[in-house]
């Protein structure tokens, strides 16, 4: 009996960690940490001085809660390491980026769920993405207001 309990937790222990292996590429996290760096240049939060600096950024999926490079598609946040950083959502499809920076809550909304629908994400996970990405932005609201610059293109990571 003891070995057949062992042999079931032996088995879900593989299985969870090949569920967690990491599916991005290394060149293309690269790419996502430089985008995000300039991106964080253009709108004032750090200097030229950190352009090479990509450990300086936090990246984190709201919904799954884990670091970049686990998920092929999700919402993530992105921020600087400050103690008043605002956090800017970034939605990821495969190797595509989108940092949203609108200042509009609907227009961010708007972009969100055609995000969602666009990938077929189910009604549960759609309405905890809507939830937290509704934290995130009622939680700029009194962060340090950056350069507004325009809306955010895709940009491809294909590394």
């Amino acid at each position: 009996m003891n070995n057949k309990i062992f042999k079931v937790l032996f088995f879900c222990l593989i299985f969870m960690n090949v569920l967690a292996q990491k599916k991005d590429k290394i060149e293309t996290e690269k790419c996502i940490r430089k985008e995000i760096v300039n991106f964080f240049i253009n709108v004032n939060r750090f200097d030229v001085q950190k352009k090479n600096d990509l450990n300086s950024i936090h990246i984190f999926e709201i919904v799954e809660k884990r670091v970049l490079g686990y998920d092929e598609i999700g919402i993530y946040f992105c921020s600087d390491l400050s103690s008043h950083r605002k956090k800017y959502l970034l939605l990821k499809n495969n190797q595509e980026i989108k940092i949203l920076n609108s200042t509009n809550v609907s227009t961010n909304m708007e972009e969100i769920a055609s995000f969602l629908k666009k990938n077929n994400v189910s009604n549960s996970k759609s309405i905890l993405y809507l939830k937290e990405c509704l934290e995130i932005i009622d939680s700029n609201i009194e962060k340090i207001v950056d350069k507004a610059i325009d809306e955010q293109q895709w940009v491809k990571c294909d590394n």
